[in-house]
Order: C-alpha cells, then structure tokens, then sequence
C-alpha cells in the first residue's frame, strides 16, 4: 500500500503513456509519484509539448487536476549536473520501482513501454491489513496529511475521552494519540490549513463544546495552533446509520474499517483507499 515510483518525468512518449499514468495513479489505486526532481510535474509538462502539439490543453489539465494530488516529496537531492538515471541510483532506497524512457533498459530503471506492458508490474497498492497503531495509522495517511489543504475525519464513535454509562471519565482516550500523531504530521509538511471531525455527540457523549476544547488541547499539545480546528455533530438520523469511519483530504481518502483506536492485542485494521465513485459523494457531503 502506498506505493511509491520514482518515473522520468521525460519517459512519457506521448500520449498513450499519459493516459496510462492517469489510470495508475487515480484516487482509488495507491499509487505516488515521486517528485524527482522538484517541479516533476512542471518538467512533464515541457517534455509532453516538445514531443508533441496535439492534446496539450488535456494534457495540461488531466496533470494538473488527476496527477498533481499524487506527487509526493522525497527526502532525496536531484542534482542538476547528473542525468535522471545517475540521480536516481540516490533515490531507489524511496521508491517501488523506477521508471524510464522506452527502449532505455537498466539494471536500476526499467522503460515505460516494459511496465505499462506487463500486468504484474504494478500489484495492488489499494489496501492493506494494518496494525492497530498511531505510527501504522499515521504512515498509511501521510499522503493526505502531505498534500491536502483540509483534512476530515469522519467517525460517530471518535471522541478524546473515555467513557463509562456514556458519562466522560476525564481520563485520556487512546484515540488522543492517533489525533495528535495526524496533526504534528500535517504540521511537518505545511499544507493543512484545516482539520475537521464529524461524530456524534449522543454515541460519545461529548458534546460538540466539550469535543472542541478537547481537540484544541490537541492541536495546541501537537504544535498545530495554526492549522483551524472545527467539530460538527453528525444529525441524529445521520449517526444512527453512520457507522463506516473516513480520512478525507480534498482529492482522496482512506476508509478505515476498525476506526481510529489502537490496540496492542495483535489485531489488524482493514484500510483501503476510497474508489472515486464513493469519494465523490463523500467529499460533497463532508469537504
């Protein structure tokens, strides 16, 4: 899950190709692309126009509207005297696979016509089974917390504090750490400028006043006073059918099937990334 593939940004041949990566690289699949070097897709772009006139108004809109949500950082400098292959020998200890120019073979970088060929070049990056822990939980939702502007997080049972008879105990819920671990990593990579929950306030028995000071102790104990912290109460018809619980940024999300709690029993979480046919609706009705 959460693949990451280091591509030329020069190994594109055309079109076709483009297509390709744009069905690779969707919302749903798990798919990154590594920035590499910065502005890769900036440097995509030129090389597209230079091959080719036709097209380039959708090219220019299908990179920027479907692959830009999939580009993430590396912790690797390009250096601009080397070629993208000698740089690249850096970054493979990142990335899942690095890809080429056609009719380019390496030890290290394999050519785009051989991987977009091959079905078994790409498996399943979509879903994993988990552990039941804020470091598993924050490492599978760091390309949210990379990327998106605002951040939801859907769950009618979330709440900060234990409960007994529905009556807060004032003791710490193990759900705090998960929450605080999402913000101080949204903090590290500046992009979040809002971070929002939906819970239900008669499952949880927080009310929104309460669940609010109590994710701002968050915020405030993980750094991340800048970003805005809101709560909103799922209405009543709404949490008693709401039971699938959510990660949303604003191109993509995680469904989290186990919710947010840790557990050290061994158990797993089932987390898969969302298909765009259930994403949109769920952005509509919570982004």
């Amino acid at each position: 899950m959460n693949d990451l593939i280091g591509i030329d940004p020069q190994a594109p041949g055309g079109l076709r190709d483009l297509i390709d990566l744009l069905r690779l690289f969707s919302p749903s699949e798990g798919r990154f692309i590594a920035d590499f070097p910065m502005e890769w897709e900036g440097q995509l772009r030129e090389h597209l126009r230079s091959i080719s006139d036709l097209g380039v108004m959708a090219s220019d809109e299908a990179i920027k509207y479907r692959l830009s949500h999939a580009i993430l950082p590396t912790s690797v400098r390009f250096r601009s005297s080397m070629s993208w292959p000698e740089n690249a020998v850096s970054l493979r200890r990142e990335v899942f696979k690095l890809v080429g120019p056609a009719g380019k073979p390496s030890n290290l970088v394999e050519p785009i016509d051989m991987v977009l060929s091959d079905p078994d070049a790409f498996p399943d990056a979509s879903g994993a089974l988990i552990d039941r822990t804020s470091h598993a939980y924050v490492a599978v939702a760091r390309p949210i917390l990379m990327l998106s502007r605002k951040v939801v997080l859907v769950d009618p049972f979330f709440t900060l504090r234990f409960q007994s008879d529905s009556r807060s105990t004032g003791l710490p819920d193990r759900r705090r750490k998960v929450l605080a671990q999402f913000l101080h990593e949204a903090v590290k990579w500046k992009q979040v400028e809002a971070f929002e929950i939906f819970y239900s306030p008669s499952k949880t028995g927080r009310s929104l006043d309460l669940q609010g000071a109590d994710f701002e102790d968050v915020a405030k104990e993980a750094g991340a006073t800048r970003i805005a912290i809101r709560v909103h109460a799922l209405d009543r018809n709404e949490s008693d059918r709401q039971h699938a619980r959510y990660l949303l940024g604003l191109r993509n999300g995680l469904h989290f099937d186990h919710g947010f709690d840790v557990a050290n029993d061994g158990s797993k979480n089932h987390v898969e990334w969302i298909s765009k046919a259930v994403l949109n609706p769920l952005l509509d009705k919570f982004t």
